[in-house]
């Protein structure tokens, strides 16, 4: 008859082999609750505060084709014609006497380190060029590349909202993005030309261009996505460079500057559409993750791993603890950045928390796909700084539009900003803390907008 102690030692090594088989499972289902209860403590908690989650609350809804920018004939074929990997200005037709893409990227680099204020040396032209010996060098070349930008202006003109028809919950899926350069090119191709009409003294066609570049870059409002926004801040850097050089030329009358300012007066303010972007990026991966949660295409989370058997392993963790991957996707970015109002000062202790996010081990086992995520979609604060600093400058220019209009009715600069209310500007600008910009009325009879982003050196803008 075996002792009680044989028996025990007998079942040792089964007993063992069992926990370690259950324990496993324990754990999992133990972590799951864990990431179940935080995941509905988080939304309850910022659901109570107006926050959404879910794409249909950011997705704006169809817009009919009648009114819809990217169903015009016109643009239509432009977009199916162009091809992408070529220049804005080779895939625009035909390029003009003594130009050519290059030269014009050279051009703009320089007018926006203020090196350079003329289109004419970027034509190989010295800068005393008249602009009747210009318009003679542009000859025909010049108004045939202009006129096959006149149709596609006026199908901006017609249409100002812009749609893609496609199932956003499934874009990370297997739905591609929509051609969103072409516009942009367009755009580029716009104040192009208004670079060249500012050289002809043609300043009402030139501001015609400035209104139609601005209701391109309005457009993209309508797409709620970081991309848009990043076409967005290219046209508005591109325009206000133009413009800087036109207010230090006095090209305008008053009623030019009534206009311009309406121009300006009715861009979307663009650190508004990065938070709305935000949320929108954040709803389209966690409507991916509900796909991922309800499949069991192994094709889904490929990218999650180089090897089968981890994938598989990986797969089934993220299936099992989908409330983790949530979690860690949108922590981070609601208590650091979103939750504080979206300030300037917050972006990097944002992507701080980020970065050490994607490299804490741990949270990778644990959330596998919202590690994925967070570096492949790069939900970072590169993007929100340029927007902040865009949006700055656009404040900047409508400051010296007004500031031009007040010495054309005044004879002179105002010796303070507030002088400016409401008769040349509706309201002073309300900036981010994190940015100032100070006026001076220089003795020289002209005036600088002086701006500081955080700890940066500072930037000016001045009327000569």
């Amino acid at each position: 008859m075996a002792t009680p102690q044989k028996a025990l030692r007998r079942w040792i090594v089964p007993l063992g082999l069992l926990i370690l088989i259950v324990l496993p499972f324990l754990g999992a289902r133990f972590l799951k609750k864990q990431s179940d209860q935080a995941w509905q403590e988080f939304t309850s908690k910022w659901e109570t505060r107006g926050e959404q989650f879910e794409l249909s609350h950011y997705a704006l809804p169809a817009i009919p084709d009648s009114e819809n920018l990217a169903r015009h004939p016109a643009i239509s074929t432009f977009v199916a014609e162009i091809d992408e990997e070529r220049g804005w200005l080779e895939a625009l037709s035909k390029t003009l006497p003594g130009w050519n893409q290059d030269r014009y990227l050279e051009y703009l680099s320089d007018l926006g380190e203020g090196k350079v204020s003329s289109i004419y040396s970027s034509f190989g032209l010295p800068p005393d060029t008249t602009s009747d010996d210009f318009r003679s060098h542009l000859g025909g070349p010049y108004q045939s590349w202009s006129a096959t930008l006149d149709p596609l202006v006026e199908a901006v003109r017609e249409r100002e909202h812009l749609w893609y028809d496609l199932d956003w919950s499934r874009l990370f899926v297997d739905v591609e993005m929509p051609k969103f350069t072409p516009l942009f090119n367009l755009g580029k191709a716009l104040l192009a030309r208004a670079a060249i009409r500012r050289g002809l003294h043609e300043n009402n066609a030139l501001l015609a261009d400035f209104d139609t570049t601005a209701q391109i870059s309005r457009a993209y409002t309508d797409l709620p996505l970081l991309i848009s926004l990043v076409f967005q801040a290219g046209l508005h850097a591109a325009l206000l460079d133009e413009l800087r050089s036109c207010l230090r030329e006095r090209l305008f009358d008053a009623d030019q500057l009534a206009k311009l300012a309406d121009t300006l007066e009715q861009t979307p303010p663009l650190q508004k559409g990065f938070l709305k972007s935000l949320r929108m990026e954040r709803a389209l991966i966690l409507a991916f993750f509900e796909t991922v949660e309800s499949s069991d295409d192994p094709a889904l989370l490929s990218a999650l791993s180089s090897t089968k058997s981890s994938r598989g392993i990986r797969g089934k963790l993220t299936r099992m603890w989908m409330n983790a991957n949530r979690l860690a996707l949108c922590q981070n970015q609601q208590e650091l950045f979103l939750s504080k109002g979206g300030q300037l000062a917050h972006l990097k202790l944002w992507e701080t928390a980020r970065q050490h996010r994607l490299d804490d081990s741990g949270d990778r086992f644990l959330a596998p796909l919202a590690h994925f995520a967070l570096s492949n979609f790069g939900l970072g604060g590169g993007v929100g700084e340029v927007m902040f600093v865009t949006d700055a400058n656009m404040h900047r220019a409508r400051l010296a539009v007004a500031l031009e209009r007040f010495r054309l009715a005044q004879g002179g600069y105002p010796s303070t900003l507030e002088e400016l209310v409401p008769t040349n500007l509706r309201a002073l600008p309300i900036l981010d803390p994190s940015i100032t910009i100070d006026y001076a009325a220089l003795p020289d009879g002209s005036w600088r907008l002086r701006q500081t982003v955080l700890s940066q050196a500072p930037n000016d803008w001045t009327s000569k």
